[in-house]
């Protein structure tokens, strides 16, 4: 006869049996997958050239360490990483993490407001991008949903 008390376990459970079924697993990795593109998606630009900006800065006095060194509007917007969460076919993206830029047409106002402090699942850039940058990429924005 088998001694259960060798199959109790006092202290938490191992993750392998939490997430021994089949899906179990299935669902780790997909949540594991939607945190990297959250977290890896906005703000990751390919403009890896980092610089400190005094001027510009954000709105609570602090230094902005810019992501990007674009100064026109769809350089930054390719530069800040905008693409890999929306959908804006004159920057030829087509997240779909966020909004569909080519969709919603943001007014120039709504995008500043949104780039500069976020929404939801969107970080803000205010503290990334200078307010002239940010500024630059919402008329962009704007400019060409508008029409």
């Amino acid at each position: 006869m088998r001694d259960d008390r060798s199959m109790r376990h006092d202290g938490p459970m191992p993750l392998a049996s939490v997430i021994g079924s089949t899906a179990g697993r299935s669902a780790a990795i997909l949540a594991s997958a939607a945190a990297v593109a959250l977290f890896a998606g906005c703000g990751s630009g390919s403009d890896s050239s980092s610089s400190s900006s005094g001027s510009g800065g954000s709105s609570s006095g602090g230094a902005t360490k810019t992501i990007t060194a674009a100064t026109d509007g769809l350089g930054i917007f390719k530069g800040s990483g905008c693409t890999s969460c929306h959908t804006l076919a004159a920057a030829g993206s087509s997240g779909n993490i966020g909004p569909n830029l080519d969709n919603s047409k943001p007014s120039e106002e709504e995008a500043v407001e949104k780039v500069t402090n976020g929404d939801g699942s969107m970080p803000a850039f205010k503290n990334r991008l200078s307010a002239a940058q940010i500024q630059t990429v919402a008329k962009y924005v704007h400019d060409v949903t508008a029409k």
